[in-house]
């Protein structure tokens, strides 16, 4: 009964009770009891014109409050004592920024094969029969898989995600992090509840989100944590710093990488053109464009002044930074306003993401004298 009264575990051992009271004034509560004991027998004999059952029911009630309201100053505890086993925590960390909202062009059939597995596109078993490496890249395609999508998916996947295999030795606890720490639903134990998070944050602040966690997890047996990011973005504490305190603490970081570890992109970095021209000038532009995993290929880099082309040029990608020259000839800046510099780049191959192929500069073309105070000597 005890144990159904005060929720005690089925798993629990050596349950143990002791009563005992925290002020000890035995004498005082003698002298009490023994004065309530007198009064009721008083009330008993005073109440002579009540039957004798009534009178005895009416002191035996007043005894018995007597006796609850010394024992009540006594101030009893009871006190139950239980080993019960205690989980470890292991927390969760899944990357939200903007970079997990990349879908990679998968290249390697054995990536392809892994992403589907996750993604449960495939079986699991090598010896099972699967679809072909080209079918299962247009699922992919088709379904527009996100490192985010992976990375929920080897959460919540039934047979093989973090949530099944580990679910049953740990305390798991899931957060999003991106500009800051999320718990997912207040820390809950659902990794479903991952379903409902974006990719849209501004940044990654993985060191800064690795202390946070730690510190709501402060004076708790944490079992360690497991980060699942594309290592993107990285702003905030310095992600090396942390885990070195981490280890001081003995809590162990497991990173799971997503993406490719040089992904194909392009990249207009930015355009180098001053801001003031006059009308009839020749001005020159200088685009830095940034690629990687095109190294020998050519690509098309485009110059627009609002919406008229300016000039195409082809050149051959280095797989570093590199600087593409324009010229802006006299006769094309022939009316003064603000005008804007457009520049593209693109390629016939596929690349990571084309959300960075495009940068501009506002440049005022103005027609006007200018006042020029010359001295020389004295």
């Amino acid at each position: 009964m005890l144990k159904q009264l005060f929720d005690v575990n089925p798993d629990e051992t050596n349950f143990e009770v002791q009563f005992s009271v925290q002020q000890d004034y035995w004498g005082i509560a003698l002298l009490c009891l023994v004065g309530f004991l007198i009064y009721s027998i008083y009330l008993y004999r005073s109440e002579s014109w009540l039957s004798k059952n009534r009178r005895t029911i009416m002191g035996g009630a007043y005894l018995l409050a007597g006796c609850l309201l010394v024992f009540i100053l006594l101030e009893p505890v009871l006190q139950l004592e239980s080993n019960r086993p205690q989980k470890r925590t292991l927390l969760v960390l899944v990357d939200a920024s903007q970079s997990m909202g990349i879908k990679d062009q998968l290249q390697e059939e054995e990536e392809i094969l892994e992403a589907a597995r996750i993604m449960q596109m495939a079986p699991l078993k090598e010896t099972e029969k699967t679809k072909s490496t080209a079918a299962l890249q247009k699922d992919l395609d088709e379904k527009k898989v996100t490192r985010l999508a992976l990375a929920k998916a080897a959460v919540e996947h039934p047979e093989i995600g973090i949530a099944t295999t580990l679910g049953e030795d740990y305390e798991i606890r899931y957060y999003t992090f991106g500009d800051r720490l999320n718990p997912v639903s207040g820390g809950e134990e659902s990794p479903q509840l991952l379903g409902n998070r974006a990719a849209d944050a501004n940044s990654s602040r993985i060191g800064s989100a690795i202390e946070e966690a730690l510190t709501r997890h402060a004076g708790q047996p944490v079992a360690g944590i497991v980060l699942l990011s594309d290592f993107a973005w990285i702003k905030g504490s310095d992600p090396i710093e942390v885990a070195r305190k981490a280890k001081k603490q003995e809590v162990p970081i497991y990173c799971v990488p997503f993406g490719l570890p040089a992904p194909p992109d392009l990249k207009v970095k930015r355009i180098i053109a001053p801001e003031v021209a006059f009308t009839g000038d020749s001005v020159p532009v200088r685009v830095q464009i940034d690629s990687s995993g095109f190294d020998g290929k050519t690509a098309q880099v485009k110059l627009n002044l609002d919406d008229e082309e300016i000039d195409v040029q082809r050149p051959t990608l280095t797989g570093r930074s590199q600087f593409i020259e324009f010229n802006l000839k006299g006769n094309t800046l022939t009316s003064t306003g603000t005008k804007k510099l457009v520049a593209t780049i693109k390629t016939d191959s596929l690349e990571t993401t084309d959300a960075n192929n495009e940068r501009n500069h506002k440049i005022r073309i103005i027609d006007e004298k200018i006042n020029v105070l010359y001295v020389e000597g004295m």
